[in-house]
């Protein structure tokens, strides 16, 4: 497992009971955002937000629905209408821990090449302002999600 998909684990497995179909949802979309942030949604990335998904285990609800789904959006043509999903993404979590999970869920798609595009950076911080999280928060989550524990950019460095 990389260490990408352990971070995306770990984050999920405290709020997995609390993901009901359309939480799933909703990060299947969030997964997908991130994937086609740079205009394609590469198979890597594709494959690394099924297994994200996958990392919460078969045995929740409506799962394999919501990873044939991710499939169905990453095979569309054109660019997904962005404000709309996060818009419903917004509205489907509402559980702050939850919220969090899912930012670092969909961080962790992000690098799954390795690298974060200015384009991913870009739909992840406008994710979390939707999800109404600081951004000082939302930089720490993703950088928790590189696996650097490094402070957010304008954040106190530790003495």
């Amino acid at each position: 497992m990389s260490e990408a998909l352990e971070i995306a684990r770990r984050a999920l497995e405290g709020v997995a009971e609390k993901l009901d179909p359309p939480a799933l949802q909703a990060l299947a979309q969030a997964c997908y955002l991130v994937s086609a942030a740079d205009g394609a949604v590469g198979t890597q990335e594709l494959d690394h937000s099924v297994a994200t998904l996958g990392a919460l285990g078969s045995s929740i609800p409506g799962l394999d629905a919501v990873c044939a789904e991710l499939r169905l959006l990453a095979g569309q043509v054109g660019r997904p209408d962005e404000k709309a999903l996060i818009a419903a993404i917004a509205q489907a979590v509402r559980d702050p821990a939850s919220r969090r999970a899912l930012l670092t869920a969909a961080t962790c798609v992000a690098f799954a090449d390795d690298a974060l595009d200015f384009e991913e950076e870009i739909v992840l911080l406008t994710l979390a302002d939707a999800l109404g999280m600081h951004k000082d928060e939302a930089w720490a989550l993703m950088e928790s999600a590189r696996g650097r524990e490094t402070p957010a950019p304008g954040a106190p460095q530790p003495a």
